[in-house]
């Protein structure tokens, strides 16, 4: 990790819009944090809110760095009641759980580690109409 040849990369479902691509370049706790960022999927799934799956790219290491970033970035964590509060429950239709998901990590040696996505978030992303794989190892971009 010291030496950033680990690549990591998590998927999230947040709450509101965000551009293509970017990324989130804010200090926590004074210390430098760096998040980038890549949209799924985006609709407008709620009255007047927007949802968006997103892949997430952390670029250092900080506690909480993503759900930190996203929140101060106006686009929360679905479920993350913890740094967003009522905004990050807009429905009752999306579990009360935290829509953040370690997809991989990929090691220097080239070795990957991969984890099934939760149920939960295969649910919110099909209700935005986000595509999952049978095998529940990879989100599909639209």
């Amino acid at each position: 990790f010291e030496t950033k040849e680990t690549q990591k990369e998590y998927h999230a479902v947040v709450v509101g819009k965000l551009p293509k691509n970017g990324s989130i370049d804010t200090d926590i706790n004074e210390q430098k944090a760096l998040t980038e960022f890549k949209t799924i999927k985006q609709i407008q799934a709620l009255q007047n809110e927007y949802l968006t799956l997103v892949q997430l790219f952390p670029k250092t290491g900080r506690t909480h760095q993503l759900r930190v970033h996203m929140d101060n970035h106006g686009t929360p964590i679905l479920g993350d009641g913890k740094y967003a509060g009522r905004k990050a429950h807009p429905s009752d239709a999306f579990a009360r759980k935290m829509h953040l998901h370690a997809h991989f990590l990929s090691l220097p040696n080239g070795h990957l580690i991969t984890a099934g996505v939760p149920e939960h978030m295969q649910l919110a992303a099909s209700i935005i109409g986000a595509s999952t794989p049978s095998n529940n190892q990879f989100f599909l971009s639209n």
